[in-house]
């Protein structure tokens, strides 16, 4: 299928390095700033086409052979150099790009010779059309994925994953480039095109592995440090249970402990403070839980106190258990612009925490007043071991 003058050549050799390097350059944070960039990618697809397509004119043969499978190491030097990313990933993005042009590649010669009589300017179009169509699914579909999971490729992405896709990409893109004169036939169409959906199927397969292992360990981090975060927290409750003097609000003693503090922090910033307090110590719901809770509505209702711009500030908390379930309510001053979209976000910490235990939240805010209801479905310890 390759034929035409120089200026053909110069055509098909443009298409190929806007495709590689474009796909490269999408998917990537580069060295230099994207101005600089940008020129230096010009610079390079200038020099590289203008060779490629010398090299047609002096020895037709051999380009017609070697060209394509050479393309690979000359423009992916170039892009891996200007990239601010690790080896690994600029070989994966790489071979991605070759991929998708040994794609362009043979649908376009096929499709040519298959059904306009072998028209090269059907053969360029149909690559043109390919090739915008790729970069609308990239820019739509993939580009912000990636980007947004680009610090677990990072993370997760090694030499054998990095070979793996490099050969399955290559070995590709030997069909569409193989030098020899490939049979024209439904039969080598079929076997090609199914060479060409295995080689998409592990590209895509390893993509989301290293996504779900590098979520998967950033999870694990996660759930250790919110667990060295609950050890800190239960010892910091109990030195200040062995610390107080003050009479108890209730029988929970992490529950007292941690409205004592934080009656404590109100009071220093001259907040009035009002409270109703009648919890069991024994509770299905764990202590940690719970403090959590109360902890979140004390320094969101102290947050908006000292946000409010009010002479008077008053929190105002009830916490009252009913059978299986404990009702928490707290009114808090608050500035009558406030937004309470925002308010729902700051407090979206307890709203998880409630629905463990299939609890409720509710929030709203009237007349200068912010108020959080929280309901609980608890049992006592007792019951859940004897059940």
């Amino acid at each position: 299928m390759l034929g035409g003058t120089f200026w053909v050549a110069l055509l098909r050799n443009s298409i190929g390095a806007v495709m590689m390097m474009t796909v490269f350059l999408m998917l990537d944070h580069p060295r230099l700033p994207m101005r600089k960039t940008i020129f230096y990618y010009l610079i390079f697809g200038i020099i590289a086409v203008g060779s490629f397509s010398l090299w047609y004119v002096l020895d037709r043969n051999s380009y017609i052979r070697f060209s394509g499978l050479c393309s690979l190491p000359v423009v992916g030097i170039f892009c891996s150099l200007m990239s601010g990313e690790g080896i690994y990933l600029s070989l994966y993005k790489i071979s991605l790009g070759f991929y998708l042009l040994s794609l362009c590649v043979f649908v376009g010669i096929d499709s040519a010779r298959w059904w306009f009589e072998g028209n090269l300017w059907a053969d360029i179009g149909i690559r043109l059309l390919m090739m915008t169509g790729i970069f609308w699914v990239m820019e739509k579909k993939f580009r912000r994925i990636f980007l947004a999971n680009l610090g677990f490729l990072r993370e997760e992405m090694d030499l054998f994953s990095s070979v793996t896709l490099v050969i399955s990409f290559i070995t590709a893109a030997f069909v569409a480039y193989w030098p020899n004169e490939r049979v024209f036939s439904v039969l080598s169409i079929m076997r090609i095109l199914v060479i060409m959906f295995l080689t998409g199927m592990i590209q895509f397969l390893i993509f989301h592995l290293y996504l779900h292992l590098g979520k998967e360990h950033c999870y694990k981090a996660e759930r250790q440090l919110l667990e060295l975060n609950e050890q800190l927290l239960r010892r910091q409750l109990e030195q200040e249970q062995r610390k107080k003097t003050e009479p108890t609000m209730c029988k929970n003693n992490a529950v007292d402990t941690i409205l004592s503090a934080y009656a404590g922090f109100a009071k220093e910033e001259k907040i009035e403070v009002s409270m109703e307090v009648a919890v069991e110590e024994n509770l299905s719901i764990r202590d940690i839980d719970l403090v959590a809770i109360v902890a979140n509505i004390f320094e969101n209702a102290i947050y908006g106190c000292l946000c409010s711009g009010a002479e008077k500030k008053e929190i105002g908390l009830s916490m009252i258990q009913k059978g299986h379930k404990i009702v928490i309510q707290c009114r808090n001053t608050c500035n009558p612009d406030v937004n309470l979209k925002k308010q729902r976000h700051g407090v979206a910490s307890i709203a998880k925490t409630a629905s463990r235990y299939d609890g409720e939240t509710d929030f709203e805010i009237q007349d200068a007043t912010f108020l959080i209801k929280v309901l609980l479905n608890v049992k006592e310890k007792t019951d859940v071991k004897s059940a």
